[in-house]
């Protein structure tokens, strides 16, 4: 690291590091993840005091800053583009899909000792994958929320009263008209400042309904007697799952783990909500600017690519022939990390996502089989 030189760095990224590195659907890896590679070295070169922009002649400061490595970073792209690569998006999700995890965890959940560690890890993860089925947030963002970021009904200056949020009963219908507003401090599109703020409205399908979901999950946590929520809305456990870490939840592997337990799993990621969500949208007729909106996006090109009907399929293709060849080393399913492994060739159903149709709707008003029930955090 200390006698490191830019071409050294071009070598590493260009020859070395592509060999172990592969694209989740087969081939090079995506322009964000070889930057995300390049920032990684950029760091370590900053740590062991190589922090000064690069001497082409002297060979010193940080080699990641030199023209050649900036250089070939932003003609990745283009040399992909001008071979024939698109990027690889995500699966995207399905109300049936969603609607089989969701109910997947809520009888996991009817199976627990209300207040346990793991009914309520079901429980936060249930809210999670809910909230980011009906507002479309980034993943990310979603696992970061404070409290306080939730704001009241018509006056998004005052902090919401989570006592409030009523608590679902049992056989009993959620209370219509009850709504959230999510007013975040900065996400990817809004860096400085906070956010455009979320709706969050109640739906009448108590399964699909991240408001109901979010009041059995904090009135849980409240009823427990270890694990009220004060800060970070979801949380990890501690490793002697005893307690709640204050601090936000990486909830990037969350949605995998549900789907094989449901045994629904086509290769969805936790960003497939995001892109489904906004799929149906465009679906049920939403403008570019009301995708937009819903989104939190700046660029129509960004749109776009979430909006391509195939670029998933490569994922898709990729995913069937790993469960397909799972399949043929082991006779049943096996349980792995508190999950059983779903089953490959289910037959796709593209239905109407009422998350993003119910906060759609509201926002152009503005605008104008055996399943294993242990889950590890």
């Amino acid at each position: 690291m200390f006698t490191c030189t830019a071409n050294d760095v071009l070598v590493y990224l260009a020859r070395v590091w592509p060999r172990t590195h592969q694209a989740r659907g087969g081939g090079p890896v995506a322009p964000s993840t070889l930057e995300g590679a390049a920032s990684a070295l950029s760091t370590f070169f900053r740590q062991v005091g190589r922090g000064a922009p690069y001497d082409e002649q002297q060979g010193t400061g940080n080699p990641c800053t030199s023209v050649f490595v900036t250089g070939y970073l932003s003609g990745y792209p283009k040399q992909g583009a001008a071979e024939g690569r698109s990027p690889v998006g995500a699966v995207p999700m399905n109300e049936g899909t969603m609607r089989a995890v969701a109910v997947y965890l809520s009888r996991a959940i009817a199976e627990e000792t209300g207040g346990s560690a793991k009914a309520l890890v079901l429980m936060r993860d249930r809210a999670v994958l809910l909230l980011v089925w009906a507002t479309a947030i980034r993943a990310g963002n979603c696992g970061e929320l404070l409290l306080s970021d939730f704001r009241e009904p018509g006056c998004l200056q005052r902090e919401y009263d989570w006592a409030t949020l009523p608590a679902p009963q049992l056989a009993q219908p959620y209370p219509q008209g009850v709504e959230l507003w999510m007013w975040q401090k900065g996400d990817k599109t809004h860096k400085r400042g906070r956010a455009e703020p979320y709706y969050v409205p109640a739906r009448a399908e108590g399964q699909l309904c991240a408001v109901r979901a979010l009041g059995a999950y904090v009135a849980a946590c409240r009823s427990s007697g270890w694990a009220a929520v004060r800060g970070y809305l979801f949380r990890p456990l501690q490793p002697d799952q005893r307690a709640f870490k204050e601090e936000p939840l990486a909830v990037t592997d969350r949605l995998e783990r549900h789907l094989e337990a449901a045994m629904v799993n086509q290769g969805e990621t936790m960003h497939s909500l995001r892109r489904g969500v906004l799929q149906a949208a465009a679906a049920q007729g939403a403008n570019v600017l009301t995708l937009l909106e819903v989104g939190h996006m700046k660029s129509v090109g960004t749109l776009g690519r979430y909006l391509n009907p195939t670029s998933h399929m490569p994922r898709t293709e990729a995913w069937q022939l790993r469960a397909g060849q799972s399949r043929g080393e082991r006779s049943g399913y096996v349980a792995s990390e508190g999950a059983t492994r779903g089953r490959a060739g289910r037959v796709w159903h593209w239905g109407g996502c009422w998350g993003v149709g119910g906060w759609v709707s509201a926002a152009m008003t503005r605008m104008g089989g055996e399943r294993t029930t242990a889950i590890s955090d």
